[in-house]
């Protein structure tokens, strides 16, 4: 008996939403997904250009990107709604998109910490919400959420 590629991956023609997807880890997630056979829909809040430059990164994949709030709760629904409805599936969910605002405590601003938690927390709440239905009616899929060594110990702030 024969044993699979290792580039058989079983990934081929599922699909992925990648958050935070336009830079950093996240842009190496989407083209490593990518380059596994996902089609990958990535959510960016700024970096337009990224889109371009990924998909001319990356020749052939099917890979882009979307601007979505992920503090919006609905602006996550909508999304997860458009993707489903353009691709009949939703297979993964990397919760990658964060922001860090690093201050020492009292120096911190209140909108600082409110953009942090609405973003970190909130956002892969929200978007985490709007995908499992889809799941659900699939009867299977998959939710990786990326988080900062900070989680675990903090920086000087």
């Amino acid at each position: 008996m024969s044993s699979p590629a290792i580039s058989d991956s079983g990934l081929t023609d599922k699909v992925a939403i990648v958050t935070g997807g336009s830079g950093g880890i996240g842009r190496a997630i989407v083209q490593m997904l990518a380059a596994a056979g996902m089609e990958v829909v990535f959510t960016y809040r700024g970096n337009a250009a990224s889109v371009a430059e990924i998909t001319a990164a990356n020749p052939g994949a099917k890979i882009s990107g979307e601007v979505v709030d992920i503090r919006d709760s609905a602006a996550c629904a909508a999304f997860a709604e458009k993707v489903f409805d353009r691709t009949g599936r939703i297979d993964l969910l990397v919760n990658n998109a964060g922001v860090i605002r690093d201050n020492p405590l009292t120096a911190m601003e209140d909108d600082d910490v409110k953009t942090v938690l609405e973003t970190n927390v909130t956002g892969t709440f929200n978007m985490t919400r709007a995908v499992v239905p889809f799941m659900i009616s699939q009867r299977r899929g998959k939710i990786v959420n990326i988080s900062s060594v900070s989680g675990e110990k903090g920086g000087r702030g």
